[in-house]
């Protein structure tokens, strides 16, 4: 199996701007494959295809089952499914009709973890909930990359803060923001380039979680949450560093 990187998005079919933004700012010459999947809402699926019509370098496709996952593809996981990957190929089966909650992100990073392990990149994007939360935590584990949309420009911004809670995400920026650096990480043809956050990153994903640049005392999970929702302008995004790299895997 080719163990180029693939990116795995969860979002909201609700705020089709994150994953739009996200998409419409890829390098032109962006080899991985992408895999958005996102949450249902009625009358939204074939809008993000339209709006990624005018890249040519990127094929924008609905994924079915048994289909292998190729370079500088987009995979659009249809509303009524569950996608998983194995041995490189899209494994699709349908929805199942529970009245708990429907995490169709963490399906896609966990088994993208098992099987891509470095190489498995997860990106949270806005959305209601906290589906990708146990998802980043597997990436992580595997040795993948994980990023989270910075709250305060998300729609829906409960997704991104659980994703960011777990302290498994490398990456908190906007969706833009978020593209650029999947054109670093993926620039190597023989794997993920790692790039150093700016700073420790502990220290780093408590000013996240502070909003601010001064050492706090403990905050309750409100707190944080209203902080991180409402923080300015650059306050609590990590920002990596401009030239610093470490091995690809």
């Amino acid at each position: 199996m080719d163990s180029f990187p693939i990116v795995a998005v969860a979002s909201d079919a609700s705020d089709l701007e994150a994953a739009s933004e996200l998409l419409s700012a890829l390098p032109a010459d962006f080899r991985a494959a992408v895999i958005i999947v996102q949450h249902p809402d009625e009358g939204r699926e074939k809008s993000l295809p339209a709006r990624m019509a005018k890249r040519p370098n990127l094929s924008v496709l609905r994924a079915h089952d048994d289909v292998k996952v190729e370079r500088s593809h987009i995979y659009l996981v249809p509303l009524d499914a569950t996608l998983v990957i194995a041995a490189g190929y899209i494994r699709l089966t349908p929805r199942e009709k529970t009245k708990g909650p429907y995490h169709p992100g963490d399906a896609l990073f966990t088994s993208l973890a098992h099987e891509h392990l470095a190489c498995a990149i997860g990106v949270v994007l806005s959305g209601v909930g906290f589906d990708g939360a146990v998802g980043v935590r597997a990436i992580r584990q595997s040795g993948g990359l994980a990023f989270a949309q910075y709250p305060g420009s998300a729609r829906f911004s409960s997704m991104p803060i659980s994703a960011i809670e777990t302290g498994c995400v490398d990456f908190v920026l906007r969706p833009y923001e978020i593209a650029r650096e999947l054109g670093h990480a993926t620039e190597s043809s023989s794997g993920v380039v790692r790039r150093a956050l700016a700073g420790d990153r502990s220290v780093s994903m408590s000013l996240v979680l502070n909003g601010s640049d001064e050492p706090r005392g403990a905050t309750s999970q409100t707190d944080r949450s209203r902080e991180l929702r409402e923080g300015g302008t650059r306050g609590g995004i990590v920002i990596p560093t401009a030239s610093s790299e470490l091995p690809t895997v």
